[in-house]
């Protein structure tokens, strides 16, 4: 839940949401209970946990909402410019699950670290392709390392100078002693909670919003009205 709070910054009732690597579903369901967008979209690669995501939308009654399973870059394309919201609760080295008394082998090993920034970088260079001008990207980990953070962000922010990182208030407290800019984490021994690490950037170039695309039947699950 800290790493979603930046969401609770942001306008409600969003045309679109889209959350780019969604299972367990959490997130989403944070971002549908707080924004109450128009339409969520929660995305998942890992085909093994589709199926989790699904049960928990259905179980939680999310609605309208539709589910895909596509690779980050495909996603950008069908999606290209339309969503107000993107949120990308990236994979990474875990570091956190030691917190929580779970396994985590080689989690601080340079080249799994090194791995996971890797796909960081290239799910995120798809994910800014997801939002419109105005439109903000939520970026979070549950891992410690710099690299997977920070260095990430910063990386970010070069390649792509029209985003612009945005303070949080109510996450002053937790401001990252390791960056100029605003993005925020949370150590295990600060109260509650393994660890974790966020960053809201907003899109401040110009342009249109695309309109939604069709996709007939590729989706993988959809809800789209209110359940009985």
């Amino acid at each position: 839940m800290f790493a979603a709070v930046p969401l609770l910054t942001l306008p409600p009732e969003p045309s679109l949401v889209i959350d780019v690597c969604a299972a367990p579903g959490g997130k989403s369901l944070f971002a549908w209970r707080s924004l109450q967008p128009r339409y969520l979209v929660c995305n998942e690669t890992i085909g093994k946990r589709v199926g989790m995501l699904i049960g928990n939308l259905k179980r939680c009654r999310v609605h309208p909402v539709g589910v895909t399973a596509w690779d980050s870059e495909v996603l950008a394309a069908e999606f290209q410019g339309t969503a107000d919201v993107v949120i990308v609760d990236a994979p990474c080295s875990g570091q956190s699950l030691l917190a929580k008394g779970q396994k985590a082998e080689g989690c601080f090993h340079p080249l799994t670290i090194r791995h996971n920034q890797g796909r960081q970088k290239r799910i995120l260079a798809a994910a800014t392709a997801l939002v419109r001008p105005g439109g903000w990207l939520l970026y979070s980990t549950c891992t410690f390392s710099r690299e997977e953070n920070e260095d990430v962000a910063t990386w970010l922010m070069a390649k792509f100078p029209q985003w612009v990182p945005q303070a949080v208030p109510v996450l002053a407290a937790y401001q990252s002693h390791l960056a100029a800019f605003p993005c925020y984490r949370l150590w295990p021994h600060q109260g509650e909670g393994a660890g974790a690490f966020t960053i809201l950037w907003q899109h401040q170039g110009k342009g249109e919003a695309s309109p939604l695309p069709d996709l007939g039947d590729r989706w993988r699950w959809q809800s789209t009205s209110q359940p009985a």
